[in-house]
C-alpha cells in the first residue's frame, strides 16, 4: 500500500515538471537538432516588435509638424520683428517630427538669430503644432552713430539698427567716438549709469524724455518733451544724487509747482 502511494506520488511530481518546463522550438540541421527556448526567443520578438512600432510611429506623418502659433507678450514700444520673419526661420523645422524637435535647440537658434528677442518659450501641442511665445527687448534710448541710429536695452545691447520713425519717442544719446554695429555693447563707460538713470525715471516719473548729451564736465543732461532739464554727476555720486533727483520729482508733482531746472551736479541742489 505504502509502495503503491509512493509511486503515484512519483508519477504526479514528473507530470508537474513537465508542465514547468518552458516550451522549446526544434530547428533540424544536418547533424542534429537546434534547440531554442521558447521564452527568450518570445522576449526577443516582443523588443524588436516594439522597436518597430516606435520606429513606425516617429517616421508616421501624424506627428509632422504643420502649423506654427505666436504668441507676443504685449509691450508699449512698437514692435521691430515681424511675425513674417519669425514664421520665415521656422521654416527649417517644417514637415520633421514633432516628437523629435528639441524646445530648448529651437529657442537658443531664435534667441542668436534674432538679437530682438529678450525671451522665448516653445511648447509642443500634439499632434503637429508649435506654440512659441516670445517678448521683445525694450528699448530704453537710441544711439546715434555716424548717421545709423540703433536701439539699446538695459542690457546696453544695440539690437536692432532703425529706419523710418519707430523710436520717435525714445531719447537720443550722440557717440561720436568709433564705428558701432548692430550687436555690439556700448563701449561708453558711463552708458550703465544712463540707462539705469532713463530706466528709474521712467518707472517712478510721468515725463517723456527726448535727448540726452554727455557734458565736457563728466555730467548728464537729461530733456523732456516739455522742454525741462536735468542734470547729474556721472561718478561715484551719481546713485544717490538720482535718488535725490526722484525724490524732488514726486515732491514737486504732488505740490503741482513748476521749475525749468533741476540741477544736481554740485553740493546744494539748484532748482530754477
Amino acid at each position: 500500500m505504502r509502495l503503491r502511494k509512493y509511486w503515484q506520488r512519483k508519477r504526479l511530481q514528473r507530470r508537474l515538471q513537465r508542465l514547468r518546463r518552458s516550451p522549446k522550438i526544434f530547428i533540424p540541421t544536418p547533424r542534429s537538432w537546434i534547440v531554442i527556448p521558447f521564452k527568450p526567443l518570445s522576449l526577443f520578438l516582443i523588443i524588436i516588435l516594439l522597436f518597430l512600432s516606435a520606429y513606425l510611429i516617429l517616421r508616421s506623418d501624424i506627428f509632422l509638424l504643420r502649423h506654427l502659433r505666436l504668441q507676443k507678450t504685449n509691450s508699449p514700444h512698437p514692435s521691430v520683428l515681424r511675425e513674417e520673419e519669425l514664421k520665415e526661420y521656422l521654416q527649417r523645422y517644417w514637415a520633421r517630427s514633432l516628437l523629435l524637435l528639441s524646445p530648448a535647440q529651437i529657442e537658443e537658434d531664435l534667441t542668436q538669430h534674432f538679437l530682438a528677442l529678450a525671451a522665448v518659450k516653445i511648447e509642443k501641442k500634439y499632434p503637429d503644432t508649435l506654440i512659441i511665445h516670445y517678448r521683445e527687448r525694450q528699448p530704453l534710448l537710441i544711439i546715434v552713430n555716424q548717421g545709423r541710429e540703433f536701439l539699446v536695452d538695459k542690457d546696453a545691447l544695440l539690437y536692432f539698427q532703425l529706419q523710418g520713425n519707430l523710436g520717435a519717442t525714445l531719447p537720443r544719446v550722440q557717440l561720436k567716438e568709433g564705428s558701432l554695429k548692430k550687436g555690439d555693447f556700448l563701449p561708453e563707460k558711463n552708458i550703465n549709469l544712463i540707462l539705469q538713470a532713463l530706466d528709474k525715471l521712467k518707472k517712478e516719473t510721468n515725463y517723456q524724455f527726448t535727448r540726452l548729451e554727455i557734458l565736457p564736465d563728466q555730467s548728464l543732461k537729461i530733456f523732456t518733451a516739455d522742454d525741462k532739464k536735468f542734470f547729474l554727476p556721472l561718478g561715484p555720486q551719481f546713485s544717490s544724487k538720482l535718488s535725490l533727483l526722484l525724490t524732488i520729482l514726486q515732491r514737486y508733482q504732488q505740490k503741482g509747482d513748476f521749475f525749468i531746472e533741476i540741477d544736481l551736479r554740485y553740493n546744494k541742489t539748484i532748482v530754477r
